[in-house]
C-alpha cells in the first residue's frame, strides 16, 4: 500500500477548524443566546421602568389635588358663613335645638342680587327658603328668633302662616324667610 503523506498545513488546518467548530458549538452560541435573553429581559424592565415613572407621576398629581381639597375643605370649615349650599344644615339646627318637630324643608335657587357687591368684590346672594314645622304657640316667637338672632345666616322671615291649634295644642306652621349671604369675589 501506498501511504499518503499529509502535509503540517493542511493538519493545522484541520485542527483550526474543528477548535474553531468547537468555540463556536459550545461557547459562542450559548453566549449569544444568553445576550438575546438578557436583552429581552431589558426591554422588559425598560417597560416596567416607565410604567413605574407614569404611575408615579399619577400619584404625585392625585397627593397634589388631594392636599388642593384638603386646604379647600379646611377653608370652608373655617369659615361658618351660611350660603345657599348649607341653607338646609342651618336650619335643621336651629330647629332641632329648639324643640320643635320639623316636617319640610324646601330650599329655592340661589340668586345673585344685581348691583349690589362688598367693598371686597363680594355679589350680595339670596336663597328662599321655606319651612314647616309642628309646634306649639309658644314654641314658634321663640323659633322665629331663633332665626333672627340666634343663626350664623342673615334670615329675613318673610311670612309665618299657621293653623291651629290642634287638640295636642299643637300649631301647623309655614315659615316663608329669605337667606342673604355674600359670596363670588375673592372668596371663590
Amino acid at each position: 500500500m501506498k501511504s499518503i503523506k499529509v502535509s503540517g498545513v493542511l493538519l493545522y488546518l484541520f485542527g483550526f477548524s474543528l477548535v474553531l467548530l468547537l468555540y463556536v458549538n459550545y461557547i459562542f452560541l450559548p453566549l449569544n443566546q444568553k445576550v438575546a435573553d438578557l436583552n429581552g429581559e431589558h426591554l422588559n424592565n425598560l417597560e416596567q421602568l416607565q410604567t413605574y415613572e407614569l404611575q408615579s407621576a399619577r400619584s404625585s398629581d392625585l397627593r397634589q389635588k388631594t392636599d388642593g381639597l384638603k386646604t379647600q375643605l379646611n377653608e370652608e370649615k373655617a369659615d361658618p358663613a351660611v350660603t345657599g349650599k348649607n341653607v338646609a344644615e342651618d336650619i335643621g339646627k336651629i330647629v332641632g335645638s329648639s324643640g320643635v318637630a320639623l316636617k319640610s324643608i324646601n330650599v329655592g335657587p340661589e340668586q345673585a342680587e344685581k348691583g349690589k357687591t362688598a367693598a371686597s368684590g363680594k355679589q350680595l346672594s339670596t336663597v328662599s327658603v321655606e319651612l314647616n314645622v309642628l309646634c306649639t304657640q309658644t314654641q314658634l316667637p321663640a323659633l322665629i328668633g331663633s332665626f333672627e338672632n340666634g343663626s350664623e345666616g342673615v334670615y329675613f322671615v318673610n311670612r309665618v302662616k299657621y293653623e291651629g291649634p290642634d287638640d295636642a295644642g299643637k300649631v301647623d306652621a309655614v315659615l316663608t324667610m329669605t337667606l342673604y349671604y355674600f359670596s363670588g369675589g375673592a372668596k371663590q
